[in-house]
């Protein structure tokens, strides 16, 4: 059945990331994915694009049927400014060379 489509959603981690990646060992994190992935389909969500974290083990666990939940599809990359002197902006492809 159709449903709605969370475009910016977070599956995988949900609370500040320092917090979780410190405090909290890596089954309680996955438990705590594949609850939240639950809700989501619970709320109507048949898909979700996760923008927290590396979410490809709760969708092969989605895919093998160990529980429901949407088609979560993962970010990858985060998106950054590019004014910081780390990244200037001659390092990106294409941002200053449109046609």
């Amino acid at each position: 059945m159709p449903g709605m489509i969370a475009a910016h959603g977070h599956v995988t981690f949900a609370s500040p990331l320092v917090k979780m990646l410190i405090g909290q060992d890596a089954n309680k994190q996955a438990i705590r994915s594949a609850l939240r992935a639950h809700g989501y389909l619970m709320a109507g969500f048949t898909t979700v694009r996760d923008m927290g974290g590396n979410s490809f083990g709760l969708q092969k666990a989605l895919d093998a049927g160990m529980f429901d939940g949407p088609w979560v599809l993962q970010a990858r990359h985060p998106l950054m400014i590019a004014i910081d002197n780390q990244y200037p902006q001659q390092q990106i492809t294409g941002f200053n060379n449109r046609s």
